[in-house]
């Protein structure tokens, strides 16, 4: 069994497959529990909105690295590591990283180029 570390977390956590950090702070790979499906719609023009029907979840802010940006989407260059992997491996509950379906103003869906992370409590 390899160790899971903030170095590290980014290849555990492959989208949508959920991970669980226990109130040890041991890690569960293999969660029998599905990913939030999360929308991302464009409700006027230039400003977005991102929404989850599962009110269990919810997304996490503050850690993406874009310049005045402090919202639950990071940029497709950004990874699960640094502060993030260390928030997540430090704090007990389920974790997944998601893509949205991203829909503009005109209701045309989007090639996704975002994503998210996704936290339920234990």
């Amino acid at each position: 069994m390899t160790t899971i570390t903030p170095d590290n977390l980014n290849a555990v956590m492959e989208f949508h497959h959920v991970i669980r950090v226990n109130e040890d702070l041991t890690i569960d790979e293999h969660v029998d529990l599905f990913a939030p499906d999360l929308e991302q719609n464009e409700v006027e023009e230039g400003k977005w909105e991102e929404s989850m029907y599962d009110t269990e979840w919810s997304l996490l802010s503050g850690f993406s690295g874009q310049d005045r940006y402090t919202g639950p989407m990071m940029h497709e260059s950004e990874y699960i590591g640094g502060g993030l992997a260390a928030h997540i491996l430090a704090t007990p509950g389920y974790w997944v990283a998601i893509y949205p379906t991203v829909t503009d103003i005109d209701g045309e869906e989007l090639v996704e180029d975002s994503w998210a992370v996704a936290f339920k409590a234990l």
